[in-house]
């Protein structure tokens, strides 16, 4: 049964190689990342008999989740990878994302129940063993002597195993405290007061007792008088994600004080992340300068900022760049564009747009409510952002939202307030 949970996980692991690979591919349409994808197709084959032939050994009705795992992957294989190696930029790409999305999500479930059922039979196997030792117990005195003895034993081993999982639990207790530390000092940092712009930004972890994850945003007002920003999700949650976030946050701010082209700043942080680490992270960092407005900015990875216009419509800003972490080059590309009075720049993590796994949806609906809260004003357009997105859905993800107005000049806003005071 532990054969049969190893084997379910090796075919776990080869699908996710084959979609991390395609996507990899998707991103930046370098070929080079299909090797994975080539070598787990290889491997899948004899995996899934494998795992049969074990599955089929236990006599568990299991072996047709299998065949139905093995199925899913033949059509995502055909339906989506295939077409999409063949052709990158077909006009359907999207649409073939979304479904091989949802076989996957399939693919997932259908490995977590394989794993329940197994371990459920393990389960089974361990008490009725523990049965078969109570009935030998029963008619031997002196094998009840020795069981005592060895219960004794047991018992000094599992106090010992106790100890040292409060320690543990204590140790994992202090970092997440460190964690959480640090990851608030940066969150809770003031945001810059600068003259024809306006910041709110709001982080929201997926699991609010944790209160750490692996969003971030950031503003800074630079000594030359450009405002610089940064946002960018760690993968994963915890611990861990935080602490990577802060490390990565920290290196592109440095950065930032000696570059002044976005798409640099980006590169360079991916030198300093591949030394030390192979999670992904996608990220998304820029200049504002003030007294222009113009907005410059470069993205790895990371889903496109959104601009909203002071007459009401709004446009999705042109992105590109793999994720840092994964590749030696990110190809981040530096989009340059200048906003007129009353426009408002919203910044997200995908935690907002992918919270019921439908990308288009998500970003359509993070449109309309940007739109809508532009119109209306407000002091927290963050939080309202974020609220009315999720609408009551359950979140799924970290989510991290960064909003900059751009406001009219200070005779216009003088004439604004006193309208406002005569009505």
């Amino acid at each position: 049964m532990r054969a049969a949970e190893i084997d379910r996980a090796l075919v776990l692991r080869l699908q996710i190689d084959e979609e991390t690979s395609l996507r990899g591919f998707m991103l930046t349409g370098d070929r080079s990342f299909l090797l994975p994808f080539r070598r787990a197709r290889a491997r899948l084959p004899s995996a899934f008999a494998t795992l049969e032939r074990r599955l089929q050994r236990l006599a568990s009705p299991l072996v047709s989740v299998v065949h139905e795992q093995r199925a899913l992957n033949e059509r995502w294989i055909t339906s989506v990878a295939l077409p999409i190696v063949a052709r990158r930029n077909r006009a359907d790409r999207h649409a073939l994302e979304l479904q091989g999305k949802r076989q996957i999500d399939r693919f997932r479930e259908l490995s977590t129940l394989t794993s329940a059922a197994v371990n459920r039979l393990a389960d089974a196997a361990d008490r009725e063993a523990s049965l078969d030792l109570h009935r030998i117990l029963i008619g031997s005195g002196v094998l009840g002597v020795v069981l005592a003895l060895a219960l004794v034993f047991y018992a000094g081993v599992q106090m010992r195993l106790s100890r040292a999982l409060s320690t543990q639990a204590d140790e994992y207790e202090r970092l997440r405290r460190i964690a959480a530390a640090l990851q608030e000092s940066f969150l809770v940092e003031p945001l810059p007061d600068v003259p024809n712009l306006s910041f709110d930004a709001l982080y929201a972890p997926a699991v609010e007792q944790a209160r750490v994850g692996g969003d971030w945003y950031g503003v800074f007002a630079l000594p030359d008088g450009r405002v610089f920003f940064s946002m960018g999700d760690v993968a994963g949650h915890g611990v861990a994600a935080a602490v990577l976030m802060t490390r990565v946050r920290q290196t592109i701010l440095s950065m930032a004080l000696h570059e002044r082209d976005p798409s640099v700043i980006l590169t360079r942080a991916n030198e300093v992340l591949r030394l030390r680490t192979e999670t992904l992270v996608t990220a998304l960092c820029g200049f504002i300068v003030p007294q222009t407005r113009e907005i410059s900015y470069a993205s790895a990875g990371h889903p496109p900022p959104l601009l909203v216009t002071p007459e009401g419509g709004s446009v999705y800003l042109p992105k590109g760049g793999a994720p840092l972490g994964i590749t030696i080059d990110p190809a981040a590309r530096t989009f340059t564009r200048r906003a007129s009075a009353g426009c408002v720049l919203v910044l997200y993590t995908d935690g907002i747009t992918e919270f019921d796994r439908d990308v288009v949806r998500g970003e359509q609906r993070l449109r309309a409510v940007a739109e809508t809260v532009t119109k209306e004003g407000g002091d927290r357009p963050a939080e309202a952002i974020v609220r009315r997105t999720l609408s009551g859905v359950e979140q799924r993800d970290d989510i991290a939202v960064l909003v900059v107005r751009f406001l009219r000049d200070a005779s216009a806003l003088l004439a604004e307030e006193r309208t406002s005071e005569t009505a």
